[in-house]
């Protein structure tokens, strides 16, 4: 089974933007990719804003550096989760990862089943309606996707929240007042792993 490679850590902006282009162009009308997480709106925004920013830069001075830095992060973040998201609606298939733009990583080892995500926790930030959902890293996951419920004991109302190529993410626009449940899944070459056990919090 092929894994995804994005093959991006060492460019330069210039290639990482050309690069960037590259998977925009692969991915966008392609059958084999049909919601692409993040969107190809979203990531094109992206690798416009990057442009803009390192022209900026040059033209300007290094006032206007940290600005060309954040949207460098954020791109290269939003490769990150592309990649986890090709190496999942492909099934490690060659081909079809190669028609998105990815290359294919060399591996000597045999993918296995993703466990169980641990000590999923839960914490209020100082804004109404938000909350941190943290967990322990997985080995080898590709990406987490994160479930929500009001329903738990209801298996069928558990959906789809967000996903994240980290061990964390900030859920916002939670109604104040009400309870939510979350669980974490890892994504790995092989799929989705099991769920972690359910937390829960009431919102403030």
């Amino acid at each position: 089974m092929a894994r995804v490679k994005a093959d991006i850590n060492k460019k330069p902006i210039p290639e990482l933007l050309q690069v960037c282009g590259n998977f925009y162009t692969a991915i966008k009308d392609n059958n084999n990719y049909p919601e692409p997480n993040p969107s190809m709106t979203d990531f094109n925004t992206a690798i416009e804003a990057l442009a803009q920013a390192y022209k900026d830069a040059l033209d300007r001075g290094k006032s206007l550096k940290q600005t060309m830095y954040a949207a460098e992060k954020k791109l290269r973040n939003m490769v990150a989760q592309l990649g986890a998201y090709v190496q999942w609606a492909s099934k490690g298939d060659e081909q079809i990862i190669l028609s998105s733009g990815f290359k294919i990583a060399s591996t000597n080892r045999n993918p296995k089943p993703m466990p169980t995500p641990q000590d999923l926790r839960l914490s209020f930030t100082d804004t109404p309606g938000e909350i941190w959902l943290r967990w322990k890293p997985v080995k080898y996951a590709h990406m987490f996707v994160i479930q929500s419920t009001q329903s738990p004991e209801n298996e069928s109302s558990w959906a789809k929240h967000d996903n994240s190529t980290k061990a964390k993410i900030l859920i916002t626009k939670l109604l104040p007042g009400q309870s939510y449940w979350f669980r974490v899944m890892a994504l790995g070459t092989l799929g989705k792993g099991a769920p972690s056990d359910p937390v829960q919090k009431k919102v403030l």
